[in-house]
This record gives C-alpha cells, sequence and structure tokens, in this order.
C-alpha cells in the first residue's frame, strides 16, 4: 500500500481576488443602472398603442381597441360590451403617465390603466363602481 504524500495547497494570489472582485462590482454596477427594455419607450410611440387588441382569439367579440384621443398624450379605448358584462360598451379616455403606462382619466366611470408589458403585449385593468353597477376588469391584451 502506497502513502499518500503530503502536497501543498496553492492559495489564490491577493492581486487575483483583487481584480476578481473589483470586475464583480462593475459587472453589478453597469448591469443594476442599465436601461431596461421595459421601460423604454414603445418603438413607435402611440401608434405602437393603436389598434386592435385581443383577448381572446377565438372569441371575437371580447376585441378591445385603441384609438387616438383628442388631446396629445391620450387615448380612447373602446372596451367590449362582453368584457362588461353588458348590452353596451365603454369607452375610455386615458392619459399616458409613463412610457409604457395610460391610465384613465380621473371624471372616468370605469377608472383603470392599461399597460404596455412587452413587444404585443398589455394589460388592462379596470374597476367600475356605480350606483347601479360594480364591475371589475382584469384582460391581458396581445396584437394579432
Amino acid at each position: 500500500m502506497t502513502k499518500p504524500s503530503p502536497r501543498a495547497v496553492a492559495a489564490p494570489s491577493p492581486l487575483h481576488v483583487v481584480l476578481a472582485m473589483t470586475l464583480t462590482v462593475i459587472v453589478s454596477l453597469a448591469l443594476l443602472l442599465a436601461p431596461r427594455l421595459g421601460h423604454a419607450a414603445p418603438a413607435g410611440g402611440d401608434a405602437a398603442v393603436l389598434g386592435k387588441w385581443i383577448s381572446d382569439k377565438n372569441d371575437p367579440a371580447m376585441d378591445y381597441s385603441v384609438a387616438a384621443g383628442t388631446a396629445a398624450g391620450t387615448l380612447r379605448l373602446i372596451v367590449p360590451p362582453k368584457a362588461l358584462g353588458r348590452k353596451t360598451g365603454e369607452t375610455v379616455v386615458l392619459k399616458r403617465v409613463s412610457p409604457t403606462r395610460f391610465e384613465s382619466v380621473p371624471d372616468s366611470i370605469l377608472r383603470g390603466s392599461f399597460t404596455l408589458t412587452g413587444p404585443k403585449r398589455a394589460e388592462f385593468r379596470a374597476m367600475e363602481n356605480t350606483p347601479k353597477s360594480f364591475g371589475i376588469v382584469d384582460q391581458l391584451l396581445e396584437r394579432p
């Protein structure tokens, strides 16, 4: 039987440790401070938001529509009647609050937000609270 011989364990060089830590800090700060794609403005501005948005490919009665508003930075979102559970739909005026988020104007019956969550993807959340009705709409939307 052979006896194991003692071997020297090589310790890392202090210079290598300092370089590795410095590089780690620099890369971490660069990733932390880099602009995120989700926070960027849509490529075509408001034009990227305008048009038809669908929540169910098999149900055209659930199609939403976004049109230009009367003032700069505003849009009109046409909510389908089926999403509200009634015979008529609702038009919600949205105002831009960030590059990817729109919120309803304060005097709107249906109060909510329209948020771009990715390329050709959005989320619409709204609440209606009137003496005659109460309803919540929470839809994930995508471009056809």
